[in-house]
This record gives C-alpha cells, sequence and structure tokens, in this order.
C-alpha cells in the first residue's frame, strides 16, 4: 500500500493536537431495526480479533478524535484505487468529507484520494469505503485485501445516518448505470459551461 503521511487529528470540525486516548472502535450500521445482515465481505472482526462495535455514534464522547492518515505517495495511491477498480480525481480531499465521515463515529481513517464528489478512505480495521457526498451515502466495498484478490464490484448496500446519528443499513435502490449516466451529465455540463465562459473571454478580448 505505501508508506501513509498523517494529516491530523480531527475533534469535530475543527484539527488539533490532542492524542487519542482510546483505541479504535468497529463502526458497523444499526442493522436489527432492519432486519438485515452485515454482508460477509465486511466482516467487523478481525481473525482471532473482538473489538467494541459502535453503532451510530455521531460526534459523542466515545470517538471525540478522528485520526486522519493518507498514502503519501501519489502513485501508491492511484495504483491502490486501480486494484479495487476505482478512479480517483486529481487534488487533495477537502476537509467537508472527513467531516462528513467522522460523523459515522470512526476514530481513524486512512484515505486513498479524492473521489468526484466523495472521498475513497480504509478504516484501521482494513476495510474499504467510498463516501458519496452527492447522495449523503456511505458504500462498504468490503475488506481490503480481498477486493485486491477479487473482482471488486460495487456494492449493492449503503449506509446512511438518521438525524439522530444513527447508522442505518439499506439496500440501494438506484441502478449503478443510473447512478453513471448522472454523473457523466453533470461533468458534461461543467465541460460545457467552461467551453462558454472560454468562449465569452475570446470574444470580449477580441472586441
Amino acid at each position: 500500500m505505501g508508506q501513509l503521511l498523517r494529516i491530523g487529528t480531527l475533534a469535530g470540525t475543527t484539527w488539533t493536537k490532542e492524542i487519542p486516548k482510546t483505541p479504535c472502535h468497529l463502526v458497523v450500521p444499526n442493522v436489527k431495526s432492519r432486519g438485515a445482515n452485515i454482508p460477509e465481505t465486511m466482516s467487523p472482526v478481525p481473525a482471532g480479533g473482538k473489538q467494541d462495535e459502535v453503532r451510530g455514534c455521531r460526534n459523542s464522547s466515545t470517538n471525540p478524535l478522528m485520526i486522519v492518515d493518507m498514502i503519501a505517495s501519489e502513485s501508491d495511491r492511484c495504483r491502490v484505487a486501480t486494484y479495487i477498480n476505482r478512479n480517483l480525481e486529481s487534488g487533495d480531499p477537502p476537509i467537508c468529507y472527513m467531516r462528513d465521515v467522522k460523523q459515522f463515529g470512526f476514530d481513524h481513517i486512512i484515505i486513498i484520494g479524492k473521489r468526484y464528489c466523495g472521498l475513497l478512505f480504509l478504516d484501521c480495521f482494513g476495510r474499504v469505503f467510498d463516501w458519496d457526498s452527492m447522495s449523503d451515502v456511505l458504500w462498504p466495498l468490503g475488506d481490503y485485501w480481498n477486493l485486491t484478490t477479487k473482482e471488486s464490484r460495487t456494492s449493492s448496500i449503503v449506509w446512511g445516518l438518521e438525524f439522530d446519528g444513527t447508522i442505518i443499513h439499506q439496500t440501494n435502490t438506484i441502478p449503478i448505470l443510473l447512478q453513471k449516466k448522472t454523473r457523466e451529465r453533470v461533468r458534461k455540463r461543467r465541460r460545457a459551461r467552461k467551453r462558454s465562459i472560454t468562449d465569452l473571454v475570446f470574444i470580449l478580448c477580441v472586441d
């Protein structure tokens, strides 16, 4: 995966020098109320281990801080994303995406890179997540090592947050192809808008 770069520690919505004093908690959705099961590819407990679980813990006293690391090398970030069949956008991910992710109760994340309106990252248990800020949902993709040895498929399961901070686990009802077409239309509009502005500037300069 490559070396990691410590971005900082997020306390609420601001950076802090405070050091977390508690071990990382496992973030899982509140599946009992939905009658659903956590997919095997998102196995919450590493082999031979046992961890405390956080279910819908939004900035509570159990996780006031979130450590943010990032894969240091851009080439390593692209390589990891390619392994799991994901595309990255250029540039550093904005802090607003990290704040959004923190609301799910993560204590520690490792950023792979910025996505189109989102963030691709791992938690400290090796699970890969894809945050989509357009839909305000978190896509749990599975265990990193499983994704790199098997064909990566887009998950049909999404995590969302209710108003009280509870993480809900539900099946995505929007076809994946439709989502891709919608995003492509947004990209085309942006490119067309840029061309219009460029043409206008050229006309003004000529006049």
